[in-house]
């Protein structure tokens, strides 16, 4: 690998290093709430399931907004595009501190999601046009691990911020940061045109390739799952499990170094050209659903539980992201915008079905509900193995 120390080095890994730190913010801002939720309810007068539904809008709106605003951005340079992307971020979460009630916080929310529904289809091609090709998985594998951070960093740190200074300084914590990253970027990132983003004309051609619609099929039912469950965590841990609200950041600690090592783990399972490594931490994250009600309640259960569940889902992410790029290299943009789109519906899904499971069935429900959506994702993981042997 080229030296970071090196004049080189730098202009080619400060940029991917520095969209990594993109990464992570905007993931921590999207779950922010779910470590929060709270003192965001209380703030606001609202309960904590109707609150739980800052997650799932943001969520669906970067769904709706991913392939639209990607397609028309098509044609902008990259690093401007890039700087718009962060002005309108800023000015969410300024507009989310100052929020008297809460449909300004989801109007600010909303805001924040148009600029992350373009930020997540281009971030991961930028970095493949700046890496030497031996080195693209690894720069892939660095924004994931940024975006996993966010979990091990940014969602604990913005909670402990969140409980001890009031959740809204939270919000201006993350919109300081998104500021300095913006300028390293502006003055470090190469200006990059636009090139094999695909077009409107791409979408029936990507759809109509099976692989490739069942990996997006298998995303949704993953994360959909995932986020099922992981939105109500906190909830969770203090009113089943009977840990205190201070625990809550040690677990999202917990559950993103996990990711962290899962991610890395990834980067090998990637080269591999069979599919079945997608049906292991499908399976593994079924078992930890089923068994989360009754581990709860022991911390030497619950531990393991965290670990394997958040490195698996880490696997999982990377898989997912690094197989459709390598499908659909010829639409690079529109492709992972579509990942993204999918992705957010999952999230927004997963935090919907989560809240009314919550209400009409109990908290205790979520993790066997989310576990029903694993169990899809393994079968939907066999046949698509299955579909690709029977074509090669």
């Amino acid at each position: 690998m080229t030296s970071i120390k090196t004049p080189e080095g730098r202009r080619l890994w400060v940029p991917v290093f520095s969209l990594a730190l993109a990464a992570f913010i905007f993931v921590t801002t999207e779950v922010l709430p779910i470590g929060l939720l709270p003192e965001i309810a209380k703030d606001l007068g609202e309960t904590e399931a109707f609150t739980g539904l800052l997650v799932a809008f943001y969520a669906w709106a970067v769904a709706l907004l991913s392939l639209p605003l990607t397609a028309l951005t098509a044609r902008f340079e990259r690093r401007k595009l890039l700087m718009g992307l962060f002005a309108v971020f800023i000015a969410g979460h300024v507009l989310s501190a100052l929020a008297p009630n809460f449909a300004t916080l989801m109007l600010a929310r909303i805001c924040i999601a148009n600029a992350h529904a373009v930020f997540w289809a281009i971030a991961t091609p930028i970095v493949v046009r700046i890496t030497p090709p031996a080195m693209k998985a690894r720069g892939i594998a660095i924004v994931i691990v940024g975006s996993s951070l966010a979990t091990v960093l940014g969602v604990p740190f913005s909670t402990v911020v969140g409980q001890h200074f009031g959740w809204r300084a939270a919000f201006l914590l993350i919109g300081a940061v998104a500021a300095c990253i913006a300028l390293v970027l502006w003055r470090l990132l190469p200006q990059l045109v636009a090139k094999d983003t695909g077009s409107f004309k791409s979408v029936p051609g990507l759809f109509r390739n099976k692989e490739l619609a069942l990996l997006y099929l298998q995303t949704m039912l993953a994360v959909t799952g995932y986020f099922l469950a992981y939105t109500y965590l906190a909830p969770l841990l203090i009113q089943i499990g009977g840990f205190s609200d201070k625990a809550v950041p040690l677990f999202l600690l917990l559950m993103g170094l996990s990711g962290i090592c899962g991610s890395l783990f990834a980067t090998k399972l990637a080269a591999m050209k069979t599919k079945l490594v997608f049906i292991l931490p499908s399976f593994v994250i079924f078992l930890c659903l089923v068994a989360l009600d009754v581990s709860l309640v022991h911390l030497v259960t619950i531990v393991p539980i965290c670990i394997l569940w958040g490195g698996s889902m880490a696997v999982l992410g990377l898989l997912f992201q690094s197989k459709v790029l390598e499908i659909a290299s010829h639409s690079a943009d529109i492709a992972t915008s579509i990942y993204s789109g999918i992705f957010n519906v999952g999230i927004g899904s997963g935090a919907f079905i989560g809240s009314l499971v919550f209400n009409k069935l109990g908290l205790h429900m979520t993790g066997y509900a989310a576990a029903a959506f694993f169990l899809a994702t393994v079968f939907v993981s066999i046949y698509s193995a299955r579909s690709t042997r029977a074509a090669s």
